[in-house]
């Protein structure tokens, strides 16, 4: 079983990168919190808590997917792990058994935000089960991301939640919201980006280009990672973000633009390969925010 498990976690969830995104996710929102709210940016057990939390509930839906996609991968993907019987349904339940037992134990006493991480996880597993309507919204992708989407929303809520509860302060306050919009937006690109393909190249595989057709579906994620660049630009001021981090930013938002333009003036099986741009701009975006954040004011590492 281990070694199914270890084929499958480096096949579908390398710990190492899952992880270094977690913590980089948990700690640049959480470190913008400290700067806007004038706190020192410190890693302590809550910190180390959440970012945990975020990388095990993150393993949670990844193998979650797999369950939901069982039948339909077996039709579409025969070749993928579990569908070809390289990894078992055994294996993937516990996995999820032990991302579950994990999270459970940091936030009954670690993470100080038990609340905040009791309605993610009820939401993860409302998503499990298709908000318990799997006939209405396993067949419809749209109404896939509209259900299962705001699960990031939560996750950056729950960062927030520990964040106030840190530090004792109030979490509805508008300038937490606008952050868990900030932080939310290059997730959905990212999610609108990776199922674009070109109309010659569609199957019975249902993409956002195949519902938006693929000029609006391109043209979706590129207003949102426009959105993110003006959302974050506003706050510079105040982050003290230095002019190479946004000049590089607006770089390869322009090139970002260009890919997704080259798509929509000439849609083929090159132009549609948009994740890898999307996911520049996001690596880009996260590593210089985070070291923007960190090098200019220092870190206390509180263990």
């Amino acid at each position: 079983m281990l070694q199914r498990i270890s084929l499958y976690l480096k096949e579908m969830y390398p710990p190492g990168p899952a992880l270094a995104m977690a913590v980089v996710s948990f700690l640049n929102l959480y470190f913008m919190l400290a700067v806007l709210n004038g706190q020192s940016l410190r890693v302590d057990t809550p910190v180390m808590a959440g970012s945990l939390t975020l990388f095990l509930f993150l393993l949670f839906l990844r193998v979650s997917d797999e369950l939901k996609d069982l039948e339909s991968d077996k039709r579409l993907f025969p070749e993928r792990l579990v569908p070809s019987g390289q990894v078992l349904v055994r294996d993937l339940n516990a996995l999820m058994a032990f991302s579950v037992a994990g999270m459970v134990a940091l936030n009954l006493w670690f993470s100080g935000a038990l609340l905040a991480f009791g309605l993610l996880f009820g939401y993860g597993v409302l998503m499990f089960h298709y908000f318990f309507m799997p006939g209405l919204i396993s067949g419809s992708l749209l109404l896939a991301l509209i259900s299962h989407n705001p699960s990031v929303l939560l996750m950056n809520a729950y960062v927030v939640a520990v964040f106030c509860n840190r530090y004792g302060l109030d979490f509805w306050q508008p300038s937490h919201y606008y952050l868990i919009a900030l932080f939310w937006l290059p997730g959905l690109a990212w999610e609108l980006a990776r199922k674009l393909r070109a109309p010659q190249d569609e199957t019975d595989y249902v993409t956002y280009s195949k519902i938006f057709g693929y000029k609006l579906g391109a043209m979706l994620p590129v207003a949102a990672l426009g959105l993110h660049y003006f959302l974050l630009v506003r706050l510079s001021d105040q982050l003290s973000l230095s002019m190479p981090f946004l000049g590089l930013l607006s770089l390869v938002l322009l090139g970002v633009v260009a890919a997704f333009g080259r798509f929509i003036i000439s849609p083929n099986a090159l132009t549609a390969r948009l994740k890898p741009v999307t996911e520049a701009y996001m690596l880009v975006s996260a590593l210089g925010l985070l070291l923007e954040l960190s090098l200019r004011r220092g870190v206390l590492w509180i263990l």
